[in-house]
């Protein structure tokens, strides 16, 4: 039986998070030690019109298929009023 790490939680996590506004595009970029995402959110200036999901790096298979309910967006208005 493995033994629990005494140090578990004392050390530093990174995740680096990138946004890239464009024209009718913004670019997310999501990175840290065990995944790579990269997400693209088209626009028309006045909703979603489509969104694309890169998983780059994941280590389960499950990870991968965290992009999929992201397609609800689509129509979504980018500002209420």
């Amino acid at each position: 039986m493995a033994r629990p790490n005494p140090r578990y939680g004392s050390g530093v996590f990174r995740r680096r998070i990138g946004v890239h506004v464009e024209d009718a595009r913004v670019t997310v970029e999501l990175e840290d030690g065990n995944h790579g995402f990269r997400l693209r959110l088209h626009h028309d200036a006045d909703a979603v019109t489509a969104v694309e999901a890169d998983p780059i790096r994941h280590p389960f298979g499950t990870c991968a298929e965290a992009v999929r309910p992201l397609a609800q967006f689509v129509g979504a208005r980018l500002a209420e009023g």
